[in-house]
């Protein structure tokens, strides 16, 4: 009966030293990687930052050849209105 008990308390006490060890283990590793976490959270600020002013850039592209277009077929038909027709 008494190497029962001690059998369980070694048993006990290896299950309570496992999860000691895992839990200290699992902070040394937030702890480690953390450095890391940082970088990839700035690259994915940059990231997001850049898409950004590509939909914008598009989107200004987009409003200045609207601007130019119409010059641009306004000075091309000036060219073409000043011709006589042949028929």
């Amino acid at each position: 009966m008494s190497r029962d008990i001690l059998t369980n308390k070694w048993l006990i006490g290896g299950i309570v030293m496992l999860l000691i060890v895992a839990g200290a283990c699992y902070l040394w590793y937030q702890h480690d990687i953390a450095p890391y976490k940082q970088e990839a959270a700035e690259a994915e600020k940059l990231l997001h930052q850049s898409k950004e002013t590509k939909q914008v850039s598009k989107t200004g592209n987009k409003a200045e050849q609207a601007t130019e277009n119409p010059l641009s077929l306004k000075n091309q038909n000036a060219k073409f209105d000043n011709k006589p027709l042949i028929c």
